[in-house]
């Protein structure tokens, strides 16, 4: 897997194997997506939304791809499209919770289309 190195190197992880996370704080094991979810989590942080949650900026994909991604534009594409398909169901879930503050605020702003890329 070309994600290998990679998938072992983000916060989550680093925290891991010092040993300071307590049991009940580690993520289920999903294998290779790990490193999409743990991605998906810090991006997240970066919505700058106040009345209710807002899509992940694209600018901030970029620069977090371009410090775990060095293969290039194609896997840049698979990237922001898995991102963009988590932060479409994230901010759905969240309308349908009552965290949006409109049922058009949020609505697939990211975009990109729920179609794989040709």
């Amino acid at each position: 897997m070309k994600w290998g190195p990679k998938i072992k190197s983000g916060f989550y992880h680093n925290l891991e194997a010092k040993g300071l996370l307590r049991e009940g704080e580690r993520m289920p094991e999903v294998g290779p997506y790990s490193f999409y979810l743990e991605a998906f989590r810090e991006l997240s942080s970066c919505r700058t939304g106040s009345m209710g949650p807002s899509p992940i900026p694209f600018s901030a994909i970029r620069e977090y791809a371009s410090i775990y991604i060095e293969e290039g534009p194609d896997e840049f594409e698979d990237f922001l499209y898995l991102i963009r398909c988590m932060d479409d169901a994230y901010l759905e879930d969240s309308e349908k919770n009552g965290s949006a503050t409109s049922s058009e605020s949020n609505k697939n702003t990211s975009g990109h289309k729920r179609g794989r890329r040709s």
